[in-house]
């Protein structure tokens, strides 16, 4: 038996070529090639940003002729705003309640329709209105003499009186046997297929 023979054999590299003990092999990886790669992959992001940059301002600018420039009913509104927060850091408001202040006119002036903007408070709101007919005697119809009591008094003249009876409502009577949505076709009809 023949002893093993590399076929190729190792380049080494460094101080001493003669020891394996310094050195990279060259056939796994190309470094000058990642390298290049890495600088490619740099220099095209760099270019893609640059032209979505452009156009980018190619369409702003475009918008702006279009419309006639930037919208000039903010600038009073801005004005407006600048002068309420002066007024509220006069009086010694702190900068949550300044913020608050300038968030809340800013949702005033938006047109309608508008995006539910506090849900916390309009679920508070909803439900103040809901205890609020819930617990108190309001007139529901003051011609007719109609009121809306409170629902605990509702349930204690339930609980005393009962259910009004149903004495006047009448039985639905059915004029003909429910069918599976077969239609039937009679016998002297101009359907039928034994005619």
């Amino acid at each position: 038996m023949q002893p093993y023979k590399p076929q190729i054999t190792p380049q080494l590299y460094g101080e001493n070529p003669g020891l394996p003990t310094q050195g990279h092999e060259t056939r796994d990886v190309n470094v000058k090639a990642v390298l290049g790669f890495l600088l490619a992959l740099a220099v095209s992001g760099i270019f893609v940003f640059a032209v979505c940059f452009g156009v980018y301002r190619a369409f702003n600018s475009y918008v702006d002729k279009a419309e006639g420039g930037p919208a000039t009913w903010n600038a009073s509104q801005d004005k407006e705003d600048t002068e309420t927060r002066n007024q509220l850091q006069k009086q010694g408001a702190n900068r949550t309640a300044i913020e608050q202040s300038s968030y809340e006119s800013r949702v005033e002036r938006f047109p309608q329709p508008r995006l539910q903007t506090d849900d916390t408070r309009d679920m508070q709101t909803l439900r103040e209105q809901e205890d609020l007919q819930l617990d108190n005697y309001m007139w529901a119809d003051k011609n007719a003499g109609k009121v809306v009591i409170p629902i605990d008094r509702a349930m204690d003249i339930i609980a005393q009186r009962g259910l009004p009876s149903m004495q006047n409502a009448q039985t639905a009577a059915v004029a003909a046997p429910y069918t599976l949505g077969v239609t039937r076709v009679e016998a002297n009809s101009s359907h039928d297929p034994k005619r």
